[in-house]
């Protein structure tokens, strides 16, 4: 079977799309951002360089900085526009799948063209506040609704975003529940160590995100956390963060700063608890692979999707998604006097996140979920 991924290049999309390199599966990928070839993914049919229409080599960075309205105006008028190069690849590849990765991005821009297409199969993979809240990046539900019509398949990753579109009046084939990365890789991991002694904050700031909230409350507790290792990840540019990055155990990485799996992986070795808080998510990858590592993870909870995922007191604290800066404070600091317990504890309930999220395990289930769709069986 002919499949055309429709998706931004990043890790979820990457992991997702490896467990087609051995299916016998000829792959497309579009690249919708036109971020450029990528070399790992050099198994696939990668169709990319398609947007320039002036400057292609040299010159745009600086065009765009400094002539910002000449840059825009010359973008209009010399550049594709992305669903005219849908349109081409669609009729070069001739599919027998579309997969869809994410509404915003994957969807939307696409869809003019796939609407006067109906005998396309298109699937689409819902990742974060997709189906939960999509007004916060920026899609009304009517547009929402509109893709769920045209969609012929659907993949989420928690049952509360099934039980949406089943609220949307989605009559299409449900899929099934999945993780949006297709897996997490736990070999090698480390759950019970009384070396891990640092605490993973997961620091993005942005329409979701609350970072900043985390990052005030870790600062008001310095006296309590002079001797734990804390690492921001995703930091913003909130000033607060000169201040913590004079604390001598404290790392900081900003959102700019792409950390790779290894290193990312060597964090989890050294950490027992992990804070995240956002107004609005769908199974969040970090968190997976966070409970995968034995790390104790204090959470927000939107729209209760991730009510099977955490046990209250064994692998974390499930918060609100206004939850207080007061509040934030209490759980760390509880979690913090209570840490030899969480590694002594943790162990079963880390194993069950590895049994059901590895990449080995869902292989299989990924590769029969492309195979129903071509024989019909879906």
């Amino acid at each position: 079977m002919k499949i055309l991924f429709v998706s931004m290049n990043n890790i979820h999309f990457r992991r997702w799309s490896d467990q087609l390199r051995d299916s016998g599966h000829e792959v497309f990928w579009f690249d919708i951002l036109d971020q450029g070839y990528a070399p790992s993914m050099d198994w696939m049919n990668q169709i990319t360089g398609w947007k320039k229409g002036f400057l292609k080599r040299k010159g745009r960075s600086f065009l765009k900085r400094f002539f910002p309205i000449l840059y825009r105006s010359l973008e209009t008028r010399f550049d594709i526009p992305v669903d005219v190069a849908f349109a081409k690849a669609l009729q070069d590849t001739q599919p027998d799948l579309v997969h869809s990765f994410a509404l915003q991005i994957g969807c939307l821009p696409i869809y003019p063209i796939l609407k006067e297409y109906p005998e396309v199969n298109w699937l689409y993979s819902s990742w974060g506040t997709d189906l939960f809240k999509p007004q916060l990046i920026g899609v009304s539900n009517q547009k929402l609704r509109l893709i769920l019509e045209r969609v012929d398949y659907l993949l989420v990753d928690n049952y509360r975003d099934f039980r949406i579109a089943n609220d949307m009046e989605f009559r299409n084939k449900f899929l099934g529940v999945f993780p949006g990365n297709g897996g997490t890789d736990f070999s090698d991991t480390i759950i019970e160590s009384k070396n891990k002694v640092g605490i993973l904050i997961k620091a993005n700031q942005d329409v979701v995100g609350r970072g900043d909230l985390i990052a005030q409350s870790i600062f008001n507790l310095k006296e309590q956390l002079t001797d734990i290792p804390i690492y921001f990840v995703g930091a913003s540019n909130l000033k607060l963060y000169d201040q913590l990055g004079q604390w001598p155990m404290v790392s900081i990485f900003k959102r700019s700063e792409l950390l790779d799996q290894p290193e990312l992986k060597e964090i989890y070795s050294k950490c027992f608890l992990y804070v995240a808080i956002s107004l609005s998510d769908g199974t969040p990858n970090m968190l997976i692979e966070a409970l995968g590592n034995g790390l104790y993870a204090i959470q927000s909870n939107p729209g209760d999707a991730l009510n099977e995922l955490i046990v209250e007191d064994i692998s974390g604290n499930l918060l609100p998604t206004n939850v207080c800066q007061g509040r934030l404070e209490e759980v760390i600091i509880n979690a913090i006097q209570k840490k030899y317990e969480i590694i002594d504890e943790i162990h079963e309930e880390s194993k069950r996140i590895q049994e059901k999220y590895d990449t080995s395990n869902w292989t299989l289930l990924i590769h029969n979920l492309y195979n129903d769709i071509e024989k019909g069986n879906t």
